[in-house]
């Protein structure tokens, strides 16, 4: 009787705990995220200590960089603030995944993650829709995004999982029984997100699921087709007059206009803080690599560590607040590159191939089989984030809590 006690009560906390850590996620800063990983990560590892190979391969390359970052730090960068922030910043990846982990293993049923995705995705919906009800300011794309936010890949993976489910025999049971109102008003808050990285999301997670990503001679062929078709879209949206200053669904295009511009072209005017953002990402991305090759041959290899910060070269306002020397950039591949340099980015592109690998495991179970191909599409994600939003150092990311879920629930099936 007792036994059965303990049982309950591990899997009512793992619950809790879940809907805790993502609530926080959804609402708090980074600090109060940080130390509620790294509690839950502790708590629920003594509770039930559980550690396997692909737990163990998934966070040694994000560890080794956080290890480089951190031995830098000492040599190039002072102790401040700053370091301590990087410290956090770089650990937390970390924690979320090991945090997920341990969280459904103490789960009776890790099958629940599934359940759990699609209905607190529906709550983010839900939060995301009523933000834009209340703060609505004038109806265009960017009154909307200031209004309810600029992207949530949490109801993304959620709206998947709802297709997903309806194909895997053991995950039919989660399908919530009104789906229709879920897919409406999950669909309708993704929507009105007008966000580029969700859209791409969508496509690398069910084009995953649906195989299309696995390399064969005949997949390859449709990979290319559909990456042509979207490289000829973007190429025709170059010849088309849409300016910044347009309204309606096309500043959704203007943005999908700059998308070359803004990842690739370093080239601003510094003086025109107006068409500053269109560039941004690159221009942050190239001070970033420029100021490391600055440092030598040491920085090259192993980046400027924990500290370090970027020189803008001017001040801008950033969230409210003038800056010209910024600790993290919106490309997760200059950001590695300027804590860890060359050595770091070896083994961040080695994890997230690690990851996409998974799709390539054989396996005769069903459930198995597509457990490995979400496993998968945390690669290809991660691949494409790593150039606008630092993949998987995004500072209020969701993924890696999943990703130590999805690990878990991969390792319970046999």
């Amino acid at each position: 009787m007792s036994t059965q006690s303990i049982k309950i009560s591990k899997d009512n906390l793992a619950k809790i705990g879940l809907w805790l850590s993502f609530t926080l996620m959804h609402f708090s800063g980074f600090e109060i995220i940080f130390v509620t990983l790294a509690i839950i990560t502790i708590i629920f590892f003594l509770l039930k200590p559980s550690l396997n190979k692909a737990l163990l391969t998934t966070v040694l390359p994000l560890f080794v960089i956080w290890t480089i970052a951190f031995m830098s730090g000492f040599s190039l960068t002072k102790l401040n603030i700053d370091w301590l922030k990087d410290l956090m910043h770089m650990l937390k990846p970390i924690l979320a995944i090991l945090g997920g982990y341990f969280m459904v293993k103490n789960l009776n049923s890790p099958n629940y993650i599934i359940k759990f995705l699609i209905h607190f995705a529906l709550f983010s919906a839900v939060m995301h829709l009523s933000k834009i009800v209340i703060n609505l300011n004038g109806i265009s794309t960017h009154s909307i995004r200031t209004a309810g936010g600029l992207d949530s890949l949490v109801e993304l993976f959620g709206f998947c999982l709802i297709f997903i489910s309806n194909k895997v025999k053991a995950w039919k049971k989660f399908i919530p029984k009104y789906k229709y109102w879920f897919i409406f008003f999950i669909g309708i808050s993704i929507i009105l997100y007008f966000s580029r990285t969700m859209i791409i999301g969508f496509i690398i997670i069910m084009g995953t699921f649906y195989g299309y990503t696995q390399l064969t001679k005949q997949r390859s062929t449709i990979l290319a087709i559909g990456v042509i078709g979207i490289v000829s879209f973007i190429f025709a949206l170059q010849h088309m007059d849409i300016k910044r200053e347009v309204n309606g669904e096309m500043t959704f295009l203007y943005k999908l206009k700059m998308i070359p511009e803004e990842v690739f072209n370093p080239q601003v005017n510094t003086k025109d803080h107006r068409k500053l953002w269109d560039r941004w990402r690159a221009y942050e991305a190239n001070q970033a690599i420029s100021q490391v090759i600055e440092k030598g041959p040491f920085a090259i290899l192993f980046g400027k560590g924990f500290g370090s910060t970027v020189d803008l070269g001017f001040h801008v306002n950033l969230g409210g607040t003038e800056m010209r020397y910024i600790p993290i950039t919106h490309n997760g591949y200059a950001y590695i590159f300027l804590k860890s340099g060359l050595i770091g980015l070896i083994f961040y592109l080695f994890w997230m191939i690690y990851l996409y690998r998974f799709q390539y495991i054989k396996s005769f179970s069903q459930e198995k089989k597509y457990t490995n191909l979400l496993i998968s599409s945390f690669g290809l994600i991660y691949i494409f984030t790593s150039l606008i939003i630092t993949g998987v150092y995004n500072v209020n990311e969701f993924y890696p809590v999943v990703l130590g879920g999805i690990l878990a629930l991969n390792d319970n099936i046999r």
